[in-house]
């Protein structure tokens, strides 16, 4: 057997004539405040007679019971005291209940504070009528208001799922015209290195892998080429002539070491002589002529000094070139007799190395590709739209992506993707009848290869103030959208909506539901399985 719902719990009276079959029914009140929600239940009230108020508070945003705290109500005439009637704690989670006892009849103000440490909230109550007796309460009880398409749905259930409601509210929108795009790879961001002769992978470095990643002049590995008899004379003739020339430009250093050796010996010399005929000038001894002849022989002396230097640094770097360019050609000879020469192969740019096209030991040909390097963490996103389309574009620039590697979300080519509109096309292709929009776009974590085919959503019109629902709040139902309207606490409503623009999480709405009123915004589909089974979703309260 089913037990009953809070609202026939709540007319049960604890005593008197009237038995629960012919209780008036039930004041029921869904009422928000401070992210929160109240739906109270409480009988009929009369003066002297205790009445439970079940008060089932719910957290709004986190879509969970209050679980911990204590509620109160309180209740008096505008003129005189109030008075308090408390409960301590919740019975359950999510559930108050205040026994009320007022002794005089009449109306009464009212309102219910919760408090605890998830939260405090105050919700003003409609005045309270307290009758005089219970006939004249039953007498006095409205009929409650039928609600079309209810369905029924008790918190317990919504509180189990964390399921929430929000109020219908309006934003401006953007319509958006969904194009074709491909993710292609920046012109200076892909780079093929190539073999430059004929001959075998050698060496080939052990970072030089796909997958790894190299930095610009970074070592791939060489291309050994085998040399003839004629080659190797040459280079030998060319190492020995190189040879031949460091041991010249060694014996001049030795020549101008000697000649910079003379010259400080004549500057060490001249410079007290100068010295000497200066401080006999400053006491009137000595003659202009003599000092003049000193300060000259010194000037010589320093000139002599400085160019010997420069001379001696000048053969020193010539010298040192010549001997990389013998090293060069030493490290340059390959196999075990070096009867081979060595071409090394350098990253060009910083990159993946995304394709490997030869491995150790290969037999390769000159200009053949051997690996490819990518650098994919900025692309360019290529979307192609229709002639036809292209005056719709009200802000081209204004685009989001679509890539199901990247998750379910819409990115934001400007905000969420660091992107820009580069380039428009200015032809149409003879083919597919579009123009190219080129946008170059950061690639995050670099997870959208090349080649890839993804959705493009460019702007073509804006909504100033629609009235927009969360898309997880529609239900396809029978064929026809559908939302659940918050009723009261436990009711929903089916109402059939029109709908409108699609601007990422929101649905405009044309028709069906007005702005302010609350709906389902997540598991709104099992709102739609209780409508179908209501005895399922509808009763289970134990109070």
């Amino acid at each position: 057997m089913l037990a009953t719902s809070c609202a026939e719990q709540a007319a049960a009276p604890d005593s008197g004539s009237i038995g629960a079959e012919d209780a008036p029914a039930p004041v029921v009140l869904t009422l928000y405040a401070d992210g929160a929600q109240l739906f109270l239940e409480y009988p009929q009230l009369v003066a002297g007679e205790e009445a439970r108020f079940l008060a089932h508070v719910s957290l709004l945003e986190a879509g969970l019971p209050m679980t911990a705290g204590k509620a109160w109500v309180e209740v008096g005439p505008a003129a005189a005291p109030w008075k308090t009637f408390v409960a301590e704690e919740p019975k359950q989670d999510g559930l108050f209940i205040p026994l009320v006892r007022l002794e005089e009849s009449g109306s009464m103000e009212a309102r219910l504070v919760v408090q605890g440490p998830e939260m405090e909230a105050t919700f003003l109550l409609p005045d309270l009528q307290v009758f005089p007796d219970a006939v004249t309460a039953e007498a006095s009880t409205p009929e409650p208001p039928e609600v079309e398409d209810a369905v029924p749905f008790l918190l317990e259930q919504m509180w189990s799922l964390r399921m929430k409601h929000e109020p219908v509210t309006r934003r401006k929108m953007t319509e958006w015209l969904q194009v074709p795009g491909r993710v292609d790879a920046r012109p200076d961001s892909l780079s093929l290195v190539g073999a430059p002769v004929d001959g075998l992978l050698v060496q080939q470095d052990e970072h030089a892998h796909i997958g790894d990643w190299v930095e610009e002049g970074a070592f791939l590995g060489f291309v050994e080429a085998p040399l003839t008899t004629s080659d190797r004379a040459q280079l030998e003739a060319v190492r020995t002539d190189l040879l031949a020339r460091e041991m010249e430009l060694e014996a001049k250093q030795i020549e101008i070491e000697k000649d910079l050796l003379q010259a400080q010996a004549e500057r060490d010399f001249a410079l007290p002589q100068v010295e000497r005929l200066v401080a006999m000038r400053e006491k009137g001894l000595g003659t202009e002529v003599a000092l003049e002849s000193a300060r000259r022989d010194l000037a010589l002396a320093e000139s002599r000094v400085e160019g010997s230097n420069r001379l001696l640094a000048s053969f020193g770097e010539t010298r040192a070139r010549l001997q990389v360019l013998r090293q060069d050609l030493v490290d340059g000879l390959g196999g075990s007799d070096g009867s081979a020469m060595r071409y090394p192969l350098l990253a060009p740019i910083s990159g993946e190395i995304a394709a490997v096209e030869a491995h150790q030991g290969d037999p390769v040909k000159g200009q053949e590709t051997l690996f490819t390097i990518l650098r994919s963490d900025r692309v360019w996103i290529e979307a192609e739209v229709s002639e036809f389309d292209l005056g719709h574009l009200s802000e081209p620039k204004r685009g989001r992506l679509h890539a199901p590697i990247l998750g379910d979300r819409l990115l934001d080519l400007e905000l969420d993707l660091n992107g820009s509109l580069i380039h428009v096309g200015r032809m149409v292709d003879p083919l597919d009848r579009t123009v190219s929009l080129r946008f170059e776009v950061d690639n995050p974590e670099r997870r959208m290869p090349l080649g890839m085919f993804v959705d493009v959503l460019l702007a073509t019109g804006f909504r100033e103030d629609a009235l927009a629902v969360p898309a997880s709040a529609i239900v396809r139902d029978l064929g026809v959208d559908v939302v659940y309207v918050v009723a009261s606490g436990e009711t929903m409503q089916r109402r059939e909506v029109e709908t409108g623009l699609r601007d990422g999480g929101f649905v405009e709405i044309l028709s069906g539901v007005e702005e302010g009123e609350r709906i389902i915004v997540t598991d709104a589909f099992r709102v739609r399985l209780a409508s179908a089974s209501p005895a399922e979703f509808g009763h289970g309260h134990t109070h």
